[in-house]
């Protein structure tokens, strides 16, 4: 499994398959990266990136747990 693959199966129950993907792609796009691209050394810039838009959809407690989840994937 890619690492994008690992975070959008995080991501898609908390806010929808399309909005996982949308997410990752646009969170991507601000560290310069596609999700297939995506590399271990990515994880802290994309996980900071990420939980700053998820705290509107799933709160500020749950978007820094998965933000935690996703830079240990680095």
């Amino acid at each position: 499994m890619t690492i994008a693959e690992q975070i959008h199966e995080l991501l898609d129950p908390l806010i929808g398959e399309m909005m996982a993907t949308s997410a990752l792609a646009s969170n991507c796009g601000k560290i310069h990266k596609t999700p297939e691209s995506l590399a271990s050394g990515d994880m802290m810039a994309l996980s900071y990136h990420l939980s700053q838009g998820l705290v509107f959809f799933i709160g500020t407690e749950t978007a820094g747990r998965i933000a935690e989840r996703i830079a240990r994937m680095g």
